[in-house]
């Protein structure tokens, strides 16, 4: 098992700064839909074992409550294709039932991947904010309804155990945060966490809802060599009125593709 880190980041465009390191109140970030994400594979469970031979005709007389205008399923082509709109249904449905309860942060325990650097903070033009791993896990709810937890990578999407292990709450809610937290290993450059919580403010004017973070969590401030000048100067002089923060700077190794890591000079 990996260690626990000590601090988490978060790869930002340069438009960011007004959220993330402003210049009075605490830091904020998006508290993200899983529709909002870019790989379509967010938090949709794989649909195997719903169409199991043992289990088909629960699975028939689930589908025939939800498409009751095709109750032929004599032909098998026929089953085959409702068993594909039942799918594309409980995955439309679903995702939209995740998306009302919760949301999440997306963080990263490494500040020098350039994968992440190019997706993420506009091709090394952003900068990255780190986090103490103690104030983000502390703004996990105490009643557990979120949490703090580390992405894990695999070839298989995660499943929900059975139909009927899809009618119980207890089951439901441990099979929603395996699906918020498992995702293809073709991710795991990312190495991921996910502050996930529920749904309780409203939106901003703009329609996203925001996550605060105490200033007093920020613990670094990244910039690389190809983040402008002026961005800079403004991330640097913000920077010096959080109490803990340090400022970093990534910039490419002269040997390798990887990137270097060093704290600014004054």
């Amino acid at each position: 098992m990996k260690p626990q880190p000590t601090k988490l980041y978060k790869y930002l465009a340069p438009g960011r700064i007004d959220n993330a390191i402003p210049e009075n109140g605490p830091s904020t970030l998006r508290l993200s839909p899983s529709s909002a994400l870019n790989d379509p594979f967010e938090v949709m469970p794989g649909l195997d074992d719903f169409v199991s031979d043992i289990l088909l005709a629960k699975v028939v007389n689930k589908m025939k409550v939800e498409f009751p205008d095709d109750t032929n399923m004599e032909h098998m082509g026929q089953r085959e294709l409702r068993q594909r709109r039942f799918r594309r249904g409980f995955n439309s449905q679903y995702r939209d039932i995740f998306d009302s309860m919760l949301g999440f942060v997306s963080l990263s325990t490494t500040p020098t991947n350039t994968l992440m650097w190019a997706h993420y903070a506009s091709s090394f033009t952003g900068f990255v904010v780190g986090y103490a791993f103690d104030a983000v896990e502390a703004l996990v709810p105490d009643d557990l309804s979120g949490t703090l937890a580390e992405v894990q990578y695999q070839d298989n999407r995660p499943r929900w155990a059975t139909v009927d292990d899809f009618e119980r709450l207890q089951s439901i809610n441990a099979n929603i945060i395996k699906c918020y937290t498992t995702k293809s290993k073709t991710w795991e450059y990312e190495n991921e966490w996910r502050l996930i919580l529920p749904i309780s403010t409203p939106p901003t004017p703009g329609g996203v809802r925001l996550v605060e973070i105490p200033r007093s969590a920020v613990c670094e401030v990244i910039v690389s060599e190809f983040t402008d000048d002026d961005l800079v100067a403004r991330l640097t002089a913000r920077a010096a009125t959080y109490p803990s923060a340090t400022m970093m700077r990534v910039t490419p190794s002269q040997r390798t593709f990887e990137c270097n890591i060093e704290e600014m000079s004054e």
